[in-house]
């Protein structure tokens, strides 16, 4: 996989978790405010979390399904006069001033903060929980694996029988010198010899634009040869008299 596909992958992959992410958000608020978890969650996937949001906002709080959610955590009671919500174990309403029995709650209190165990939370929660985990595991370990990725290619060469792509920058052979005389010094017969190394530049783009290296290089490998051969042109180790052996003679 190349730079850019990595990247496109890795931008799709943060999307679609940023997504979840947003979905699961809108379903814990929608349960907060007395909804269905499981249906917001569903029209914010397949629609939009913000037009399920938006939804959500305009439908308000559901006050029957939090009364009948709170009776149902045993935590509080209705009032037999009033009808209002009071403690458990509350022996006078706090809205009509009866006198009332205290009922004990079976079971454990849920703590003060809010926290809840694993097993009391609700499926939606439990998904969205397991999405962050999966989704923070991978934002730690994508750019560790590109680090690791980095540090290997820095410390080990080509490997044997490595791809063209893989080893574009590997040094040349001198069957490679060869293959990239010829057609820079058929660009030098149009442009004329490189006077500096701007034109140098020039020249080895345009070799690479007009021919094909022999051995079917990859264009990254083709333009390394051509550029490390008018290199050598610029630096003397070649000149023209190397072009009339290449049969691309240039004429004076």
């Amino acid at each position: 996989m190349d730079l850019t596909s990595g990247l496109l992958f890795w931008n799709l992959l943060s999307g679609f978790f940023f997504w979840i992410f947003l979905c699961v958000a809108v379903t814990v608020w929608a349960r907060q405010w007395g909804r269905s978890g499981i249906d917001y969650f569903l029209l914010s996937f397949f629609l939009s979390p913000l037009v399920s949001g938006i939804i959500l906002l305009l439908r308000g709080k559901d006050e029957s399904e939090l009364r009948e959610r709170t009776i149902r955590s045993g935590t509080h009671r209705v009032c037999p006069n009033c009808r209002e919500l009071i403690l458990t174990g509350a022996v006078k309403c706090r809205f009509c001033g009866s006198t009332l029995t205290p009922v004990v709650r079976a079971g454990p209190i849920p703590p003060s903060g809010g926290y809840s165990e694993w097993s009391e939370l609700s499926p939606e929660l439990k998904a969205g929980v397991w999405i962050a985990a999966v989704f923070v595991l991978f934002l730690t370990l994508f750019p560790v694996r590109g680090i690791w990725r980095g540090l290997g290619g820095a410390t080990s060469g080509p490997s044997e029988g490595a791809s063209p792509e893989e080893s574009w920058n590997a040094p040349m052979t001198e069957g490679d010198r060869k293959g990239g005389i010829e057609p820079l010094c058929k660009v030098f017969q149009i442009y004329g010899f490189p006077k500096n190394d701007h034109d140098a530049n020039e020249a080895a783009r345009n070799a690479a634009e007009l021919f094909k290296l022999a051995g079917n290089q990859s264009p990254e490998r083709s333009a390394y040869i051509l550029t490390m051969t008018v290199g050598e042109f610029r630096s003397g180790n070649l000149s023209q008299s190397d072009c009339a052996k290449a049969g691309a003679p240039i004429a004076r």
